[in-house]
């Protein structure tokens, strides 16, 4: 699994651990039932403090999206596509509220961000 800490990020780290496993999963990179490392594995691998890594696995059991079975391990949750889909929806629309919000402590009007998105959708194509 491949997980990145920007150490000068202002994302805590225990939220780019979870959202990094978050995008690995709903593209299903990672797959329904695939064994995710422990805890303190994950940790030291990372080299972050087990309170963290463990922040970051509840935070994606609440979200559905992993289970823990004592004695055996963490797993990611199966979920079937129109479920995967929604999430995926939530998720980004979630992201384009946080960006919406930014531009307004910025300044930025509506009109101008709505103006920025086209350009970039056009970027992207």
């Amino acid at each position: 699994m491949d997980i990145i800490i920007n150490e000068s990020s202002e994302k805590p780290i225990y939220h780019q651990i979870q959202s990094q496993i978050r995008a690995q999963i709903l593209s299903e990179k990672l797959k329904p039932d695939d064994h995710l490392p422990s805890i303190r594995f994950l940790a030291k691998e990372l080299g972050v403090s087990v309170i963290t890594t463990k922040r970051a696995y509840e935070e994606l059991e609440q979200e559905e999206l992993i289970y823990t079975t004592k004695g055996k391990g963490t797993f990611v949750k199966s979920h079937d596509r129109k479920q995967l889909i929604h999430k995926n929806y939530e998720f980004m629309e979630t992201k384009v509220i946080q960006l919406l919000r930014e531009a307004e402590d910025l300044g930025i009007s509506k009109m101008d961000m709505e103006s920025i998105i086209n350009r970039a959708l056009k970027e992207a194509e």
